[in-house]
């Protein structure tokens, strides 16, 4: 195929259809007028703008299920309200909630709801919440010395089961006095004269660790390090319009033209702990030019949370097989347990 560079409209416009006839790539009309706009010197940079211009790519992000609670409160002090809130992720049925708590020396609580008033709980029995009483506001009743710890829960049974299906909980430490954070570098109390160091530390001071606020703010079993793996799933064809992927034996080169030959594959974190929102993937694609499909920032995922990925592309390389490469976490943005399960990669079976 002969490229050449021009000064005039028509054969910019005639340079911008043949590398688009010759890739053989989608959305054809945005790639006219991308080429058309940027002026491109040679072969080699037009496949690589006109890939990056028109390669597709669809994800579906499969939560693994859990009961999420949170609170925003740093202290949490008897006779003063406080607010829990909670989520059900990946939930796929239906059924009824509770909430509960297990029982503490000298301290009870009260909750109210969207659906709720004010109302006194005992400490082991369950209170019937609603899908929508998303948001607890507790206040916490008796003579607390120092701190005491309350774990409080959200329970969820499916429709038709007499045991619990899911359930989330979290750890509350209940003071008896706020604690001036700003001026003292303990964690001793300011109203008694005599003071009394708690047990456990409620807000993190110099030279102390963070690990308790850990807890509060988000779910009790997130520690340590998240781990995103990749696994190559399939290949096979994706509808155009509707992007359903029909997974297949080999990589088809020849397809009809309301599809296009497509690779899925599902990236997981399999660590203990949340990743951020600003991670990245690249993936080598068994095109003809070769290319690599590099992803924006992807979003945070909890622990056994995944993401199913489907590449749809054009232009299959001309050969019975061709070498797939996948890489996640590209800008070593997480700090993860361990980097030897970012890549994976091997051959790709091409049917001819």
């Amino acid at each position: 195929m002969e490229l050449t560079t021009g000064t005039t409209a028509n054969s910019t416009k005639k340079l911008g259809m043949n590398v688009l006839k010759g890739i053989g790539l989608v959305l054809v009309l945005a790639g006219v007028i991308w080429v058309g706009t940027q002026g491109v010197k040679n072969a080699g940079s037009i496949r690589n703008a006109v890939a990056n211009a028109l390669s597709g790519i669809q994800s579906l992000f499969v939560a693994q299920e859990r009961i999420v609670l949170s609170i925003v409160d740093s202290q949490i002090v008897v006779e003063q309200p406080f607010v829990v809130s909670w989520e059900h992720r990946g939930k796929d049925s239906e059924g009824t909630y509770a909430f509960s708590y297990d029982c503490a020396d000298d301290v009870y609580l009260s909750l109210k709801t969207e659906s709720k008033a004010d109302t006194t709980v005992f400490c082991t029995i369950s209170v019937a919440l609603l899908e929508t009483d998303n948001i607890l506001t507790l206040t916490a009743h008796g003579d607390v010395d120092g701190i005491e710890n309350v774990t409080v829960r959200v329970t969820y049974t499916e429709n038709g089961s007499s045991n619990v299906t899911r359930e989330g909980e979290l750890v509350l430490p209940i003071q008896d006095a706020r604690f001036d954070t700003a001026t003292s570098t303990d964690m001793t109390p300011v109203t008694p004269t005599t003071p009394v160091t708690p047990v456990v530390p409620v807000v993190p001071v110099p030279g102390q660790s963070t690990s308790q606020i850990i807890r509060i703010g988000t779910t009790p079993n997130l520690f340590g390090d998240p781990d995103l793996t990749v696994n190559f799933l399939a290949v096979g064809v994706v509808d155009r319009k509707t992007g359903k992927f029909d997974e297949r034996d080999e990589l088809p080169r020849d397809v009809s033209s309301s599809k296009r030959a497509a690779i899925q594959f599902e990236i997981k974190n399999e660590g203990t702990n949340v990743t951020g929102d600003d991670w990245r993937f690249d993936v080598k694609l068994p095109t003809n030019p070769e290319y690599t499909y590099k992803s924006p920032e992807q979003p945070t995922m909890f622990p056994g949370d995944r993401i199913v990925y489907t590449i749809g592309f054009d232009r299959v390389r001309n050969s019975n097989e061709d070498e797939y490469r996948i890489r996640v976490d590209i800008d070593d943005d997480v700090d993860e347990s361990r980097e030897s399960n970012n890549t994976e990669s091997g051959e790709i079976e091409i049917d001819n």
